[in-house]
């Protein structure tokens, strides 16, 4: 929790306020933040940290048409998209800057959101000139 508190005043501030205003699911995407080195913000963290028992903040995220679940993947998805283009990282220090212990883990997980290889995404990047 103190590490999830640490970095959350600054996810807020940097949320753009005019996208999905008042919408939950952008608070929760802010508070899941890009930095996933210490793990991903437990779904009970964040509950407790809007005032929300974990059933409500659930079912409002639902009447959204997202699930925790969802919003957590597309933020690690956005982080993974950043690091790959960091040219210095090998594709194993993304994974592990991702909070992936093992880099195939990565590999499967980028590969379900992209349908590409971390590896052919670069790759397309790289040909395109980002």
């Amino acid at each position: 929790m103190n590490d999830f508190l640490r970095t959350a005043p600054y996810q807020l501030l940097v949320m753009d306020a005019r996208e999905n205003s008042g919408r939950l699911s952008a608070q929760v995407r802010a508070m899941l933040g890009h930095d996933f080195r210490q793990g991903v913000p437990a779904f009970d963290t964040i509950s407790q940290a809007l005032s929300l028992s974990p059933p409500t903040l659930r079912r409002k995220l639902r009447r959204e048409g997202t699930t925790f679940q969802a919003l957590k993947d597309a933020a690690r998805c956005e982080a993974a998209r950043l690091a790959l283009d960091r040219q210095d990282w090998s594709i194993e220090t993304v994974a592990l800057q991702l909070g992936f212990t093992d880099p195939s883990a990565f590999h499967r997980a980028f590969r379900k959101w992209t349908g590409q290889t971390p590896g052919q995404y670069r790759n397309a990047r790289r040909r395109r000139g980002q």
